[in-house]
């Protein structure tokens, strides 16, 4: 789980652990990349707004790799963002849609 706002990457560790998976968080796409070169993740979660390395930037090094499925999970893309994280393998929940769905 990606993401600079550490209340969404301890709510979702949190729900996914209750589900029975292993979860690992990361402050943004750099952290990300580190640890997924350390370690071997069978799925990966991320915001697109992040200081430091984007979620672009992330989605582009987990491009290189190929091996890595993401799901992009933000409220502030623009269609530009989102045409950019698609074309790069992501598939796309924006939090809007998530909140509506759990109100």
């Amino acid at each position: 789980m990606v993401d600079d706002e550490e209340s969404m990457r301890d709510t979702l560790q949190i729900m996914l652990k209750r589900e029975g998976f292993e979860v690992e968080t990361a402050g943004d796409g750099g952290e990300a990349l580190e640890k997924c070169a350390n370690m071997g993740f069978d799925l990966v979660i991320t915001d697109l707004k992040m200081p430091g390395l984007d979620g672009i930037g992330m989605l582009e090094g987990f491009q290189q790799r190929g091996d890595v499925p993401v799901i992009v999970m933000t409220a502030y893309a623009t269609k530009e963002q989102a045409i950019a994280a698609l074309n790069l393998g992501a598939s796309f929940l924006s939090r809007s849609r998530l909140k509506k769905r759990n109100s």
